[in-house]
């Protein structure tokens, strides 16, 4: 009933036979297209988690910024307000709404804007450009092709529009995306720096 296993079976004339090596060949092949996607889909989700933790880290430190540093510079309703702003769009993002919590510190940052008074305050500059830094880390874990509404020039490059030239003179529209803030001290002063994209 059984076939005795022997070393004929597997008998070095048979490894000559050029469908033998065919068939190798093809499995060959199929085991090293289905292994790198396998490597690349985990790779892919390893780098989203780790994204998606920093952004739950910035959110920690900000946060904190407000409940510590902001302390001297504005008054406590106006630090429970903030908090409650940042609260919120951290919610929206830990339940997978990108937009909803970009919008919601979009919101923020203009409030923490309108707490300023006539001088510029440099621990609020400095407060505002990590909220926007915040808020673009969450807006690069939307997918590329979803744009958020109010964040339509996040990622853009510069587009030029030529209008009414002729062979004198030459007008054209140069739209720019969403600018990046960063604080810079120095010489004991606070600054901004702002980098376009493109």
């Amino acid at each position: 009933m059984f076939r005795k296993l022997s070393t004929s079976t597997l008998s070095f004339n048979r490894l000559l036979q050029p469908h033998f090596w065919r068939r190798v060949t093809v499995l060959a092949l199929i085991a090293l297209l289905a292994w790198p996607a396998g490597f690349y889909r985990g790779a892919q989700a390893t780098q989203e988690l780790t994204q998606y933790k920093g952004v739950i880290t910035a959110f920690d430190d900000i946060k904190r910024h407000i409940s510590t540093q902001l302390l001297s510079v504005i008054e406590g309703w106006k630090i429970k307000r903030l908090q409650v702003a940042f609260d919120g769009a951290q919610k929206a993002f830990e339940a997978g709404n990108v937009c909803e919590s970009a919008q919601a510190l979009n919101e923020a940052l203009r409030l923490a804007q309108s707490f300023t008074q006539q001088k510029r305050q440099p621990l609020l500059e400095d407060f505002f450009n990590s909220g926007w830094t915040l808020r673009q880390s969450v807006l690069e874990t939307q997918a590329s092709e979803k744009a958020c509404q109010g964040a339509e020039g996040f990622n853009r490059e510069p587009e030029a529009k030529e209008s009414e030239s002729d062979n004198r003179r030459f007008h054209a529209e140069i739209k720019f995306g969403e600018p990046r803030f960063n604080t810079i001290k120095a010489e004991g002063q606070t600054f901004t720096q702002v980098e376009l994209p493109g």
